[in-house]
């Protein structure tokens, strides 16, 4: 097998492992949202801590990858996994920190969306809290 065709099936396992990341991204985050009927709330400060760790820890980890020197694709399957674990947690956690600032849970599916998901949650995290709300999605 020639160099290049070890490149290309290379770089479609990884493009592989990419869109399954990407859909099991998406996938955590919606299951945690819709776990998500504790009645809690988040304040700002311990929000924007997490989110902060989050990004830090998802830095550490693809960084540390690298420098190990292990296989590409394995190096992409451990980010994956990292992605899906932080997707999971920020989830129900940005669901606790939406419900503090009065907003409903639908709101917290559209984090999900790129652009607009980072201008929700900059929102998320300077909105002060508004008290509890009525839910139409956590009474049944």
């Amino acid at each position: 097998m020639s160099d290049a065709n070890m490149t290309a099936d290379m770089a479609s396992t990884i493009n592989m492992i990419s869109i399954l990341g990407a859909l099991l991204m998406i996938a955590a985050w919606a299951f945690a949202v819709f776990r998500e009927n504790s009645g809690q709330v988040l304040k700002r400060a311990p929000y924007i801590l997490m989110c902060l760790g989050a990004f830090v820890f998802l830095v550490i980890v693809g960084a540390g990858t690298i420098f190990i020197g292990l296989n590409v694709e394995v190096i992409s399957i451990i980010n994956t996994v990292a992605q899906i674990v932080v997707s999971y947690v920020m989830g129900g956690k940005s669901t606790l920190r939406a419900r503090d600032a009065g907003w409903p849970k639908a709101w917290v599916y559209c984090i999900i969306i790129p652009i607009v998901g980072f201008i929700i949650m900059l929102v998320l995290w300077f909105k002060g809290a508004a008290g509890p709300i009525a839910d139409p999605m956590e009474s049944s």
